[in-house]
Parts: structure tokens; sequence; C-alpha cells
């Protein structure tokens, strides 16, 4: 039995996917009947069915495979098979159909008229291999399974994949591809060997164009192949008859990526004039995702590199922008060093890489120039801190570009509404950044929408257009989940600057993204918002470690100015509650103003430093307060002007109530109160005037929401005294310090007197020795001093 020796009587290794039922099934059927046959289309993983039905069957098993001889070979080789079987054994033929003038008379001529000798299971394509099925049907002696019976249960795909993947799509066409081995290499094999050969081919070349370019019209398929519409309509009918692996392709990217692959390895030269025109379609159509996949499919540099030099900036901004890496690096050296392509990797460096200093090394070295150029060191300068910078820079870039909607000009603007705003004129960004976004959405440009709306919404919270930032702020974190852009620097930002709003407005909620691990870069911006927040629901002694961990960080490593100030936001909240003069004078500094065309940060510092002097009882002076109140003003940041217009409403000695009457109006009306708690060691006493005041008693709302603010300046009233040594100021006597906590705890004088068991007087004579050393002007000041102390010193929660 030479002809056989490769392939019988040895069997195939045991499919590592069991199917129990079916093999069942046949298992009883080839005991039943003399003839069995499994008759479907490739893919639907008769080799494997019947080799499973191989190693269970309790008979004597030989094995052929058909398909591995030559043709000359095989109608020899099942002669010696059906010879060589045991009587009442099993012969098991693979790819029947492969046989070579399959009449009646060959089959006799290999000894099949004899089958009571022993039982067969014939595999095959097509029926039309054996022509004596109606004759053995008629006798009684077959039984078949076709390709409604193969195709596997729900279950049995959960069981092999681990998932159903077995819908109205049709994936029981892709059985054997599946079991074809783990790789895709043996699945691109076992297409290009077996499947796609079994199909006409008008069949296999549209099933494979249509993997390539899914979406196409048949016109265009029909065109593109050569063949017209109506032939590619024809196949594409048949395919979705046949096991539907044509549908199957259309539902899984990955399945359609193996099959182009093999596609191209099927019909070569076809494939490539095929790709060819439709790659060019894509550029005509600007389609830079369609565009992509063809030039990786074709694998020639030159497409790569006119995929780039017509579609590098929409790449650069689109939906496959985690790409334009690998297309870079896949340019040959020539055209990596044409302007074009360098002006690219400069983009990529400070767009998807955040790496601006390679950006800027790249355009000195080349000594690139142009508006390109410019919209990109524009970029590089928002890094750098350098607003003035960016916005003349990106000024001209817009200047020098005609299409204002070209993905360029969209990065230019980006970055001058952000140089706005950086320059402190939010006013003038605002509208700008509106285009930006409007225009990122339209084009799906996902990113690029994304950090305009960062920008924006910061734009809008520093105008004090606090609808339009609640609007923006919705529309971030629907994009952020649709986009599945969570870990985006922007995405993270918003989500501060959402938790922001929120203290504010004297919430906590939970933050809309999961903060970043400790030694994350941006884990410092974070750890202001813990410590913002442990300050507004009167976790001092939180707050204050929180405070150290922030300081400590500061001198380790580099951080933003913009992140500096809000440290310092905190860390001006914190001394103001301890009364820590030395602190308060550090960041009070000098009481100047920021020159004429200072930017956002500086006027931010102003206010700052303002706050610290009033905090340390060294309030600005009036005109220099009103100054500063006129220049925010004038800018168009009414969200400082706010705090700035507090500032001064605290420190007019005078008292007048129509300062702080304005500041509560507005604040009450938008519900921005954080600042009153910031400043809560000097508003006790002036908010009680002013809820005093004939002026409390014409806008109820407010007056409302003033004593809701005033409740919650107030510490809690104790039922017993509550007195501790702990936590003793150096400067102060043991029972100074006790008369300060009971004052915290707001006993009255009398009652302080009581508790302690001295006079009236001396009580006193306490208070106006401790405020004067703890530089204190006030009983309310006093309570929060009291109050600050004492919870300096609990026991942090474990």
């Amino acid at each position: 039995m030479p002809a056989a020796q490769s392939s019988f009587p040895h069997l195939p290794a045991r499919p590592t996917v069991a199917r129990s039922r079916l093999t069942s099934q046949i298992l009883a059927a080839t005991t039943r009947h003399p003839v069995t046959v499994i008759v479907a289309p490739a893919g639907f993983g008769k080799t494997a069915i019947a080799a499973l039905v191989a190693h269970g069957s309790a008979k004597p098993c030989c094995w052929l495979a058909l398909d591995q001889l030559a043709e000359p070979e095989r109608w020899p080789a099942l002669a010696a098979a059906l010879r060589a079987t045991p009587e009442a054994g099993l012969l098991i033929v693979d790819a029947i159909d492969s046989l070579p003038a399959p009449t009646e008379q060959a089959w006799r001529d290999a000894g099949v008229e004899g089958t009571a000798r022993a039982h067969l299971l014939l595999a095959t394509r097509t029926t039309a291999a054996l022509p004596m099925l109606e004759q053995w049907r008629a006798r009684g002696q077959l039984a078949v399974f076709d390709a409604p019976q193969l195709r596997p249960t729900a279950a049995e795909w959960q069981r092999a994949f681990g998932r159903n993947d077995n819908s109205r799509l049709g994936c029981e066409g892709w059985w054997g591809l599946r079991l074809a081995g783990d790789s895709v290499a043996a699945q691109i094999e076992w297409l290009r060997r077996v499947f796609l050969p079994s199909l006409s081919p008008d069949l296999a070349n549209v099933l494979g164009a249509q993997a390539l370019e899914p979406a196409a019209s048949p016109v265009a398929l029909g065109g593109w192949l050569g063949i017209g519409a109506v032939r590619v309509a024809l196949a594409q009918h048949a395919l979705n008859l046949d096991g539907a692996p044509l549908e199957a392709c259309r539902a899984g990217a990955a399945l359609g990526e193996t099959l182009a692959a093999a596609w191209c390895l099927h019909e070569p030269a076809l494939a490539a004039r095929f790709v060819e025109a439709a790659f060019a379609d894509a550029l005509a159509l600007r389609d830079a995702p369609r565009a992509i996949r063809l030039a990786q499919a074709s694998g020639k540099p030159e497409h790569c590199a006119r995929l780039l030099d017509e579609l590098g900036w929409l790449i650069l901004l689109g939906p496959r922008r985690d790409l334009l890496g690998d297309l870079l690096s896949g340019l040959s050296p020539q055209a990596a060093r044409q302007t074009a392509m360098r002006l690219l990797r400069a983009a990529w460096w400070v767009e998807l890489e955040r790496a601006p200093v390679e950006a800027e090394r790249i355009l000195r070295a080349d000594q690139l120039e142009g508006p390109q150029a410019d919209a990109i060191q524009a970029r590089c300068k928002l890094m750098f801190d350098d607003a003035e910078g960016a916005a003349r820079l990106a000024e001209s870039a817009l200047a020098g570009l005609a299409d204002r909607d070209a993905p360029e000009a969209l990065l230019a603007a980006a970055a001058l509404g952000y140089a706005r705003l950086e320059l402190g004129q939010p006013m003038r960004a605002i509208p700008l950044l509106r285009d930006v976004v409007s225009a990122a959405r339209r084009d799906s440009f996902a990113n690029l929408e994304l950090d305009g709306l960062h920008v924006l919404a910061r734009s809008l919270q520093e105008h004090g257009d606090y609808q339009g930032l609640t609007e923006t702020l919705r529309q971030a974190q629907a994009h952020i989940a649709q986009s599945r852009l969570a870990n985006e620097t922007a995405a993270q930002s918003l989500a501060r600057l959402a938790l922001l709003d929120a203290h504010e407005q004297l919430q906590t909620p939970a933050p809309m993204l999961q903060p970043p691990a400790d030694s994350d870069l941006f884990a410092f911006a974070w750890l202001v918002a813990r410590a913002r927040e442990a300050l507004l629901t009167g976790r001092i002694g939180d707050a204050m470690m929180l405070g150290e961990q922030l300081d400590s960080r500061l001198l380790a490593s580099f951080c933003s100015t913009k992140w500096r100030l809000e440290a310092a936001y905190v860390g001006i909240w914190i001394a103001g509650l301890r009364g820590d003069v030395e602190r308060l004078r550090s960041y009070a500094g000098d009481a100047s103003l920021p020159t004429p065309d200072a930017g956002l940060h500086a006027w931010t510092g102003a206010v700052h430093r303002a706050a610290a002097a009033l905090l340390r009882h060294q309030a600005w002076p009036a005109p220099q307060l009103q100054a500063l109140i006129d220049a925010l003003a004038q800018r168009g940041l009414r969200r400082l002007h706010a705090t700035a217009k507090l500032i001064a409403a605290l420190s007019d000695p005078a008292g007048d109530m129509r300062l702080l009457g304005d500041w509560l109006h507005a604040a009450v009306s938008n519900g921005r109160l954080m600042d009153a708690l910031w400043l809560a060691p000097c508003l006790s006493d002036p908010l009680a005037r002013w809820l005093r005041h004939p002026a409390a008693v014409q806008d109820a709302a407010v007056r409302a929401g003033a004593m809701a603010l005033f409740a919650r300046l107030q510490p809690p009233v104790a039922e017993s005294p509550r007195i501790s040594p702990a936590g003793r100021p150096a400067d102060l006597t043991e029972r100074e310090w006790q008369v300060l906590q009971l004052i915290g705890q707001q006993f009255s004088n009398e009652q302080i007197a009581v508790t302690l068991h001295v006079s009236l007087p001396t009580v006193k004579t306490h208070i106006n020795r401790l405020y004067a050393k703890l530089d204190i002007g006030t009983r309310a000041e006093a309570m929060q001093r009291a109050r600050a102390l004492q919870a300096s010193t609990a026991v942090p929660p474990a």
C-alpha cells in the first residue's frame, strides 16, 4: 500500500475542542449505516469532526486524507484503504471531493460495491463526488450530516471560546477557521490553502475584497476588481447562502483582517491592483482610517509616504492617531527626511508623546519654518508656561494657513484659545474655543475635542459663566465615556475641574474619574483636591497632614505654576485657621499689583497675597484693593473679581455693608461659597453685622443663604466643656489655653468664669492677653482658631 503510506492508517491528532453531541450522533450513524456522509462547505470543521469520530470509535479505524496526496495517487490510495480496513471496521476518508473524475464505475473499480466488510465515513464539500449517493439512500445504507447539523450550538461555542459568537450573523461558516489553530498565521494558512481555493474565483475575490473594504458598495468593488457590480452582487448572494462567511467577516474586524491577508497571498496580482485603486479612492475622499488600512495591506513604503503627505495631519488628530508613530517609522530613509515628514514627526512628539523638548529639537535641527511649524511651537510653548509666546506663534500660524478648517489650523486655534486664557483673557478665549470644539466634533477629532472642552471649561469658570461651565462639564463627561478617553491628560484635568466646581458649591462628591496612583505625575493635583475636601468637611487635622505632603512634593519635584497656586490656596486656608502668622507672612509677600500685561497666574497670585494679608490682619490699603478689583473686572476674570470683592469687604475698617452685600448676593445666587470658608476667620463678625443690617431683609433668598453660611461658620455647641492640655501653643499659659478652648465651644465669658471657678474680670484679662499673643481681633476669629488648634492635635483615623 505504498500510495497511501503517508496518511493511512495513521490517525490525526485529537482536536482540542470536543463536540460530544455531534460526535455521538455520527458514531451512532456509522454503526447503523454502511455509509455516513458529512457534507458542508469549507470552514464547517468537517475534518475536525471526523477526527473526533476516529478517536471516539470503538471499532478498528483507518484514516485517509485524500487532499494530502498527489492527484494520480488518490484512487489507488482509496482502493488500498478499502482493502486494508478490518472487517466491520471504520474507514474515514477526508476530502472525498478531491477525487479526479468520480464516476460510478471508478467507485466500483476501487471496491466500494462491497461495503459490508467495513463502514465508510466520507467528508466532502459537495455530493457531486458521490455518484452512488442515491443508490445508498434507496437501499437504506446512507446517513447524511449537512451544514445545519454541523453548525455549533451556542453552548458549544461558549465552551470552546469563552463567549457566544454564534449569532445570526453566521459564525458557523468559520468554525473550521477557529479550529485551525490559535495563531493568526495558522488561520491565514488555512484560508489560503483550503478555504479560498474551495470557492469559485468570483466568490473568493469578492470575499477577500470585501474583507479589505467592508463598507464598499458592489459598484465600487466591481470596478476595483474589474468584474462589474452584477457579478459582485451575485457572489455576495451566494456567499451569504453558503455558511454566511461574508456576514461573519463583517461581524469581526479580526476575522476580516485575517481573511484579507489570506486573499492577498491567494491572488497577489489582483489584490495589489485592487489595493492600489481603493487606496487612491480613500485618499481622494480623505478617508484616513481606510487609507491607513489599505496602505498597511499593500506593505509598500511609497504608499505610506503618500498617505502621510496627503493625510498626515488628519491622522494626527483622528481616531487612528495611535498608528502615526508606526507609519512614520515605516518610511524609507529618503522619505523620512522630507520637510512634511519631519514636521509630522515633531507634531507627533508634542501631541501624542507630550515631549515638547523633542519637538523643538527637530524644528531647530532642520530649521523648519512656516505656519505648521508655528502651530507646533505654539503647542510647545504652552507646555513651558509661555502663554505670550504661544499666542504670538498661534496667531502667526493662523495668518499663514488659508484653510481655517485644516487640522493644523484647528491645532493653532486651540493653542491660541489656551494662550488667551493663560494671559487672563477668558472673554477672548471662549468664542475661539467653542469653534474648536465644534469643528473637532464635526471631524471626529476626539482628543482635540477633549482638550478644547477642558480649556473651554476653565475659561468659563474664570469668566464666572457657571451655567456654561455646567453644560460644558456635562458634555465633557459624556464625551469621555463615549470615546473611552479616561486616561488622557485632559480627561483627568476635567475631572479635577468638575471636583473644584463642586467644592466651590460646598459639595464633596466622588470624582468622575478614578484618581491616579500616588507615583503618577498628576497625583499632586489630586492631592490638592483631597486637602481641599478635608477642609470643607472640617477635617483640619487631615488637611494639615495633606498640606505637609504638598510642601514636600513642591520641594522635591517640578510643578506647574497653576498647580503651585492651587496648593497655595490650600496652604493659606490652613494657615488662616491655625493662625500661623509666619506662614501667612510668606504667602502675603508685598502688596504690589501685577503689570498690566500680566497673565492669569499673576492675577491669581495677587488675590492670594491680598487674602493672606487680610488673614494676618495686615489688609491691603483700600485704593490698592480697588485697583485690583477694577483690573480683574476689565479682564473679565469674574471668579477672581468676586474673591477680591470679598477681601475688600472684609478689609473695610468702617464696616461698609454694601460690599459684603454685593458679594453675598452674587455668591448665594450662583452657589459658589467656598471663599467664605477660605476667609472664615475674618468673616463671622462682618456676616453677623450684615444679617442685622436693614439691607439683609430686601432679598429673602440671599438672607436665607447668608444665615446658612453663618451657621456653618460657627463651631458646634458643646453640651459640656471639653478641655485638654494637648495642643497648647507655646506662648499661651495653661489657663489662657483653657479659656481659648471654651471660647471655641461657644461659652460666654460668664460661663467660662463659672466653669474655671474664676472671676469675670479674670476671664476678660486672659482673653485680652491671648488675643494679643495670637494676633486675634474678634471672638469669631478666636472660635475659628480654637477649633483649628484642637483639630490639629486630634488623632487621625486609621
